[in-house]
C-alpha cells in the first residue's frame, strides 16, 4: 500500500506542475484580455492546480506516523490556496459588468479543492 501512495503522489505532482507551468505561459501570452489574463494565470490556475499538487505531496509524504502539525499545515495550505484564488478573482466577479469566466474559475477551484483536498482534511481528523 505505501508503494501505491508514493506512485500516486508522484503521478499527481508530475501532472500538476507541467500542466500549470505550460498553462501559465499560454495565459500570460494572451494579450487580448491582459488584466484578467494575469489574474487568471496567477490566482485562477493556482487555485485549480494547487489542490492537485498538495494532494500529491500529501500522498507522497504522509503516512500514519506523520504528526498532527504536519497534517494541519497541509490543510492550511489547501485553505490558503482557495483563499488566494477567491481573493484574486472575486473583484472580477463583482465588477460591473461581471466577468463571466471569473465565476467559472472560482467554481473550478472549489471543485478541485473538494475533490483533491478531502484526503488532506480527512487526515487531520485521523488520530495518531
Amino acid at each position: 500500500m505505501p508503494a501505491i501512495r508514493v506512485l500516486a503522489g508522484l503521478a499527481m505532482i508530475l501532472f500538476a506542475v507541467p500542466v500549470y507551468a505550460i498553462g501559465f505561459m499560454f495565459v500570460f501570452g494572451d494579450r487580448s484580455n491582459q488584466p484578467f489574463a494575469q489574474d487568471f494565470a496567477v490566482h485562477g490556475m493556482q487555485g485549480i492546480y494547487a489542490p492537485i499538487l498538495l494532494c500529491g505531496v500529501h500522498l507522497l509524504t504522509s503516512s500514519h506516523q506523520r504528526s498532527r502539525p504536519f497534517r494541519i499545515i497541509m490543510a492550511a495550505l489547501l485553505a490558503l490556496s482557495v483563499a488566494f484564488c477567491l481573493g484574486g478573482l472575486l473583484p472580477w466577479l463583482l465588477a460591473d459588468p461581471p466577468h463571466q469566466q471569473a465565476g467559472q474559475i472560482i467554481l473550478s477551484a472549489l471543485i478541485s479543492a473538494g475533490v483533491f483536498g478531502w484526503p488532506i482534511i480527512a487526515a487531520c481528523f485521523r488520530g495518531n
